[in-house]
């Protein structure tokens, strides 16, 4: 618009060159400079925060993992109820200084304290992971399981999940699956006994009377469809029944991988084809052939039983899958967590009705 024959930009306060700032050059510090920090150097809390949290997360880094201990307590001990990120950070730390320093108690005790302030999908999910690996540890298998399957309730589409839910049930049937120990035991000081089962059964000799296959899907069967156990004793036994449960779990993590190897790049090509190889070795250790595809075809039924009952994405077969995709992230208005915690026959039933 014009006004009085001017132009608008009259009226147009220009913009001024601002000049460049001057350089910044940033402070060297010498490494582990935190360590030995004068206390008339800390000025606030936040300062005497940051020094304790850079150091307990430097001695973790170097395996001193009593005096990282004494860090996160020390962190713990001046912190605010409100700040309930550090706090949370500080008892997965402890937990974890606990397990490499072979405190199982202490493990497992701040694996609790953190699972009790979780909130929400995400935070549950590091603390079920947590609650896994102290149990694990602690040779409390049946409690590791009861933690995975928590998990695997909230992720159901992630084969990471499966392959450590296929390796608890390992432990608690005492079923070898020396591979599958490599990958999930990594981290964890757990001996080979635990990890690996003091004996393994497989049922190339045998016949697998507790598959069934066949009307899948149909409700009506699913009612009358019950499980024979020859031995319904929750100890560390190698059964039948538990060497199907574990070649479940690997199955359904080998299947997931399968469809989602073509969104994997860079190192995560080789890392899936390392599961992969992982996971099938163990399979075929335990089963031959023919049980083998039975067990594909039932995994792959029971798959689009849970999809058509849940609602949930549907199973294309070996359709690409995009995992990546926003609609597979676990939204906190529709996942309630407070009802993740089936009961261990609950979540074979549905999970297992094959069996």
């Amino acid at each position: 618009m014009e006004f009085a024959d001017f132009d608008d930009d009259l009226f147009v306060e220009k913009p001024e060159n601002k000049k460049s700032p001057s350089e910044y050059n940033a402070r060297v510090c010498e490494d582990g400079w935190f360590l030995d920090i004068a206390p008339s150097n800390i000025v606030s809390a936040e300062d005497e925060l940051g020094v304790l949290k850079f150091s307990s997360e430097y001695y973790f880094m170097k395996k001193n993992y009593n005096a990282a201990r004494r860090k996160f307590e020390e962190t713990l001990d001046i912190l605010p109820e409100s700040n309930s990120t550090t706090r949370r950070e500080c008892f997965e730390g402890l937990s974890r200084c606990c397990l490499k320093s072979n405190d199982t108690s202490g493990a497992v005790q701040y694996a609790k304290q953190l699972h009790s302030t979780s909130r929400n999908s995400e935070q549950h999910s590091v603390s079920f992971t947590m609650l896994i690996d102290a149990y694990l540890c602690s040779k409390r298998n049946r409690e590791a399981l009861h933690a995975a399957q928590s998990l695997t309730t909230l992720h159901p589409d992630n084969s990471q999940v499966w392959t450590k839910l296929g390796f608890t049930y390992a432990c608690v049937y005492n079923v070898a699956v020396p591979n599958v120990s490599k990958l999930v035991c990594a981290h964890l000081p757990i001996n080979s006994e635990n990890s690996e089962g003091t004996c393994a059964v497989n049922l190339k000799d045998t016949n697998p009377s507790l598959l069934h296959t066949g009307s899948l899907i149909d409700e009506s069967d699913a009612v009358q469809r019950s499980i024979q156990i020859k031995d319904e004793q929750h100890i560390n036994d190698v059964t039948e029944r538990g060497v199907w449960l574990v070649c479940a779990c690997l199955q359904r993590a080998y299947t997931l991988l399968k469809k989602t190897e073509g969104t994997a790049v860079g190192f995560a090509v080789s890392y899936s084809h390392l599961y992969q190889k992982h996971l099938m070795d163990d399979l075929q250790k335990l089963l031959d052939g023919n049980s083998l595809s039975k067990l594909q075809e039932a995994v792959h039924s029971n798959d689009k039983y849970c999809n058509t009952s849940t609602n949930s994405t549907p199973d294309n077969g070996d359709e690409f899958i995009d995992r990546g995709s926003s609609k597979f992230k676990n939204d906190d208005k529709i996942v309630d967590v407070r009802s993740i915690g089936l009961s261990e026959s609950s979540f074979e039933e549905k999970w297992f009705t094959w069996l």
